[in-house]
């Protein structure tokens, strides 16, 4: 008896002790592995397994280590138990977490800013351990933590330097040389990344891209890569012409680029080796256009950059008050706008092709926020295209838009590239939504020498001496051949023989209340009077755009120039009978157009232009356009 008690007692002992050592298996979701294998400081707010794991073979509390991270980032780096590339990620996590701790009370302090500097520098000396291109090393999920360590950290020292030059640290402009830097370090500034596509100025604000996010944009375009995703805000008139044009081209406006630029922004810490670098208290903060390069040289190596190609678009369409300033336009309240002004959505680039948007009726630029948008998130398209949106005033008659859009168009190209041999300056693709696909007619389109200048003073019915001084007002806006600079044409929801809408009770309003410009009526008064016997003023566009109306009947007979392929893209609520379809405003046989290329019909609505199908369809054309596709009907272009 006594013997089994004793077996069974050594039993239960080694079932205890083995208990103790015992390995125990827990069910774990796949969202709590990848938490694991990739959560950080970054993502979810505690410190990465990987940077745990290291702190915790060298017996360094966290707690401590995230108060004071001087001296735990010293042990990991000189510790022999750790491979030098896993050091150099702790000790940049273990900066980070500290620098967005005492941001938060003081973001521009020297503490805050010799915090962020060195999160940088660890990230920067971990892509040189071995020397090797930081692009072979992007697939790694920690080298990508880093990378992201790097980029967050030069994104919040070049928001803090700007805020301490704006706030009057430095009395010198930065164009280049030193900057308002914390105690111990110097900082350069390298701006001749930009110069090349004519940044001068100093921006009035610097805003970080992983802050803003847009309601109304539908898709947001960036790159992977090595950098800080910022917006510059430049002052008003820094790079355009808002000066009177030419006397040869009376009727143009002015032209300016985006003014809210996309910039890239490194920190290239000196020294020759990782030892060098983090002695290093030296750096330069190099910006970059990232439509211009998509990467750049460090340490001997090109590293991809990174880009954001939609916040500096968003941040623009968001502070234009297009939407307002359309129907102000429309109505000419305040006189806002009575010449055509042309954005660019980059500063020229004569070795990109242009791919000019004109909006309909009561629009802005606005109406292309996706699709230009979209266009230019297309990598290839992106590399080959730069895109110009025409704000003009949607009040004025078409034969007047017509001649003032051309010849801004005209100017621009004029002051942008002298000689005309840019690839810029020739295979212009011009895309036009509604009325803008009016305008974009004429513009490929033959008056037939005097034909419709002719056809024009019959229907006025103007005699005598009046009948000499209408012609020679008019014939500037009635005689014109195709812009040889256009290539290609692109007609979306376009009224080629005019809409019955344009004839309605509402269209009835919009007429009413809208007006022609003082100066407009004074410079074409004989015009005015003549026009006054026949309908009792100039027309407005909208009258242009009756079925009825005599000059959208004869621009239909306009023969377009041979050497322009041109599509459509049409809209219409209910596809089953394309000859009564509509899309609300335009109807499908009025923006059906024989001899197209191509012709792509959508369910949608009048906007159509907006719509994913149909950006598509553009996209499809240009990369035809640009040789990147063969297409079905026509032979490929080569550039």
């Amino acid at each position: 008896m006594a013997q089994n008690i004793n077996r069974v007692a050594a039993v239960l002992c080694a079932a205890l002790l083995s208990g103790c050592a015992m390995v125990k298996i827990k069910n774990v979701s796949p969202e709590r592995y990848f938490e694991q294998r990739r959560g950080d400081i970054l993502s979810t707010g505690e410190l990465s397994p990987a940077t745990r794991q290291e702190m915790g073979l060298l017996s360094l509390d966290t707690k401590a280590c995230l108060s004071a991270p001087e001296s735990c980032s010293g042990t990991l780096i000189e510790s022999d138990e750790i491979k030098t590339e896993d050091s150099l990620a702790a000790s940049a996590e273990l900066w980070v977490a500290y620098a967005a701790e005492v941001s938060r009370t003081s973001p521009d302090s020297d503490r805050t800013m010799d915090a962020w500097l060195k999160a940088a520098r660890y990230s920067y000396a971990y892509f040189l351990v071995f020397q090797q291109s930081a692009s072979s090393l992007a697939p790694r999920e920690r080298d990508t933590q880093i990378r992201d360590y790097y980029n967050y950290s030069v994104e919040n020292v070049t928001a803090s330097l700007f805020r301490r030059y704006r706030q009057g640290d430095s009395a010198n402009p930065i164009t280049s040389g030193s900057l308002p830097t914390p105690a111990g370090w110097n900082l350069r500034l390298d701006m001749s990344g930009l110069r090349e596509n004519g940044y001068v100025s100093f921006p009035k604000e610097l805003l970080a891209a992983s802050s803003i996010g847009f309601g109304g944009i539908r898709n947001a375009f960036r790159r992977d890569g090595f950098g800080a995703e910022m917006v510059a805000v430049l002052p008003a008139g820094t790079f355009g012409s808002q000066t009177s044009p030419p006397s040869d081209l009376p009727l143009a406006g002015g032209y300016s680029a985006m003014p809210a630029p996309n910039v890239t922004c490194l920190l290239d810490f000196h020294g020759d080796d990782v030892q060098q670098v983090l002695a290093s208290r030296s750096a330069t903060l190099r910006a970059f256009d990232p439509l211009l390069e998509s990467a750049a040289a460090i340490k001997g190596e090109n590293v991809p950059l990174a880009a954001n190609f939609t916040a500096g678009y968003g941040v623009w369409l968001a502070r234009s008050n297009f939407a307002t300033e359309a129907i102000r336009t429309l109505l000419d309240m305040d006189k806002s706008l009575d010449k055509p002004h042309l954005y660019m959505l980059q500063p020229f680039d004569p070795n990109r092709r242009v791919v000019l948007m004109l909006h309909g009726l009561a629009s802005s630029p606005e109406a292309w926020v996706n699709t230009a948008n979209d266009v230019l998130g297309d990598d290839d398209l992106r590399a080959r295209y730069q895109v110009w949106l025409m704000y003009y005033p949607t009040n004025l008659p078409l034969p007047y838009n017509h001649q003032a859009v051309r010849q801004t168009v005209l100017k621009t190209l004029k002051d942008m590239d002298p000689s005309g041999a840019a690839k810029a300056s020739h295979g212009m693709v011009v895309v036009g939504h509604s009325m803008g696909g009016l305008l974009t007619r004429l513009m490929v389109s033959s008056s037939n020498g005097s034909h419709l200048l002719d056809q024009t003073l019959q229907e006025l019915r103007g005699k005598g001496d009046d009948a000499s001084k209408v012609r020679e007002e008019l014939a500037p806006l009635l005689e014109f051949d195709p812009m040889p600079e256009v290539r290609r044409a692109v007609f979306i929801a376009t009224p080629h023989f005019g809409t019955p809408s344009a004839e309605g009770v509402l269209a009835a309003i919009v007429s009413r209340l809208s007006s022609i410009p003082q100066g407009l009526s004074t410079r074409y008064s004989a015009s005015a009077a003549v026009l006054a016997t026949v309908s009792g003023r100039l027309p407005l566009s909208i009258d242009n755009l009756k079925e009825s109306d005599p000059f959208v009947k004869d621009i239909a007979e306009l023969p377009i120039s041979p050497d322009v392929v041109y599509h459509s893209i049409i809209a219409v609520k209910n596809p089953t009978n394309l000859a009564t379809a509509t899309d609300g405003f335009v109807p499908y046989r009025s923006a059906h157009l024989a001899g197209a290329a191509s012709e792509k019909v959508i369910v949608s609505g009048h906007s159509v232009q907006q719509t994913p199908e149909a950006v598509l369809e553009l996209r499809r054309i240009l990369r035809m356009d640009a040789g990147l596709e063969a297409p079905q009907s026509e032979p490929a272009r080569s550039e």
